[in-house]
């Protein structure tokens, strides 16, 4: 499919617009027909693979990021 930069056509009729599907959950862009996406198992939510789904997972999965220590504790 041809894209409008490409051609430097910004108003030529025969090459449609994308097509927006749903909204980023991380950074509430939209996602368009053929993005690669992550869908959030517990909330059905999508966010972009390539900049966004380790940034999201990170701030929904983990509690802290350090040094484990003998005992057990991160620092």
């Amino acid at each position: 499919m041809s894209d409008r930069l490409d051609t430097f056509a910004r108003f030529d009729e025969d090459i449609p617009e994308p097509v927006a599907v749903d909204t980023c959950a991380w950074c509430r862009e939209a996602i368009y027909v053929g993005d690669e996406v992550w869908r959030v198992d517990d909330s059905g939510s999508l966010v972009h693979s390539d900049t966004c789904a380790n940034a999201f997972a990170r701030e929904r999965v983990y509690d802290i990021c350090g040094v484990v220590q003998a005992d057990g504790t991160v620092e």
